[in-house]
């Protein structure tokens, strides 16, 4: 019957999804979805023959072996709704799965970023503290060899007076 090869296609579907996860294929969610919308509809036009045939069952101008034929179509018609029902269900937990599955994997790359922007942020800051380090370090030998060498070249300079001797 129909409801037997939804069983299977979504079978086949599930199967994917258990394995895959948040890889699983869009078109197989797209599938999923037109499944489910089939089998609304289908299950739509079965309740429509559902009443169709309970009309046949309350004229009294049928014969009652038809009526218990009739009976046993009703019984295997509400069969079939029940299936396209909880096939239909069936198609939404998948999505439901599905999109999960995509929150998780979404989830799971944002904190892969943040863990690696705090690396790269962790690595900025220990270069800071160590260009910091050394302006120190140049800052303090410049201080000390600065007067030094301002004193040197200060008194290394040959000034003369108007009578020719060395001055400062």
């Amino acid at each position: 019957t129909i409801t037997r090869a939804y069983i299977a296609r979504l079978g086949v579907l599930e199967n994917r999804l258990n394995t895959m996860k948040e890889h699983w294929p869009r078109r197989c969610l797209s599938e999923v979805v037109l499944a489910r919308r089939q089998l609304h509809f289908i299950a739509r036009r079965i309740k429509g023959l559902q009443r169709a045939i309970r009309k046949l069952i309350d004229d009294r101008d049928m014969a009652s072996g038809l009526r218990n034929y009739l009976q046993d179509i009703i019984e295997h018609i509400d069969e079939a709704t029940d299936d396209c029902e909880r096939l239909a269900n069936k198609c939404a937990a998948m999505a439901d799965e599905f999109d999960h599955a995509v929150d998780r994997d979404r989830e799971r790359r944002a904190r892969s970023a943040r863990e690696h922007s705090r690396r790269q942020e962790s690595r900025r800051s220990l270069q800071a503290e160590r260009q910091n380090n050394i302006l120190f370090v140049l800052t303090l030998v410049t201080t000390i060899f600065a007067p030094v060498q301002f004193i040197a070249g200060v008194y290394g300079m040959n000034f003369v007076d108007e009578t020719g001797r060395p001055t400062i």
